[in-house]
């Protein structure tokens, strides 16, 4: 199985993607932290992956994409802040 590169993504090269799969609980979203972002602090605390979720919605290449895709992205983004 493949990764899904920026390059054909339509993201810009560099760019860190994030699927809806890896937020779907807060173990997820924790590895995906861990291992998309390489953060290796063991203390890895919620109010810091709140703080990394709430990003999102201000990050302008978030922003471009379309209105249904990114609201899906803030609806389950909602969610797991509200589990944290």
């Amino acid at each position: 199985m493949q990764k899904k590169s920026s390059e054909n993504s339509g993201a810009p090269a560099g760019s860190v993607m994030i699927k809806i799969s890896d937020l779907n609980s807060e173990i997820s979203i924790r590895d995906w932290i861990k291992e998309k972002l390489s953060y290796t602090d063991p203390e890895l605390s919620n109010d810091l992956i709140k703080k990394a979720l709430e990003g999102i919605s201000r990050d302008p290449i978030f922003n471009s994409i379309e209105p249904s895709k990114k609201n899906a992205y803030l609806k389950i983004i909602n969610k797991l802040i509200e589990k944290l």
